[in-house]
């Protein structure tokens, strides 16, 4: 019996509200930059990062950009299998018997996605299509493709301590038991 192949896709998904966030930061910088007379130039807005620019500096409702806490791996499932059928058509509905969610994460936002071998590159591009989760706008991006879950599971933790260590918060003793959860979680995939 020959043994079925399969392919583990990371996927990163940052929702529109954060987007639109760090967006709106940029341009009310070139509004505010326009506003002395001086015009801003592209090296002047790439050293100006968003982390840079508080909410309450933009005077922005972050009630409007608020990330939905309940999505889970079987709305992420259906929009993908969504996604295909309306990008590929009828025939793509056949490849999406073999995909499977196997890990989604609502706080780093991180997915891990079983496909076969052979559907592989359909579904990454699925998912590059993709533009929303459960009615919620997001933006999914594939981080890697791994040939096993072992070496998957290793991507997402290089991921879960880059966005740690990228992140502008301070280490604390309760971020860095969070940052342990999120491992945890990771290594208990299957």
């Amino acid at each position: 019996m020959v043994r079925h192949k399969s392919r583990w896709l990371l996927i990163r998904i940052e929702y529109e509200s954060e987007v639109k966030n760090i967006s709106r930061r940029d341009i009310t910088a070139t509004a505010t930059n326009a506003s002395s007379s001086t015009a801003p130039t592209d090296s002047h807005m790439a050293s100006k990062s968003p982390s840079t620019f508080s909410s309450s500096q933009q005077g922005l409702d972050t009630t409007l950009f608020q990330k939905p806490t309940e999505l889970f791996r079987i709305h992420l499932y259906h929009s993908i299998r969504c996604t295909m059928e309306d990008a590929f058509g009828i025939a793509a509905c056949g490849i999406t018997e073999d995909i499977q969610v196997v890990f989604y994460n609502t706080d780093t936002g991180l997915a891990i996605v079983k496909v076969s071998r052979d559907s592989c590159n359909l579904v990454r591009s699925a998912i590059t299509i993709m533009m929303q989760v459960n009615n919620v706008p997001m933006v999914a991006t594939v981080i890697s493709t791994n040939g096993s879950v072992r070496t998957a599971k290793l991507a997402a933790i290089r991921e879960i301590k880059r966005m740690f260590r990228e992140s502008d918060a301070v280490p604390t003793q309760e971020r860095l038991k969070k940052l342990e959860e999120h491992m945890d979680q990771v290594h208990c995939v299957e």
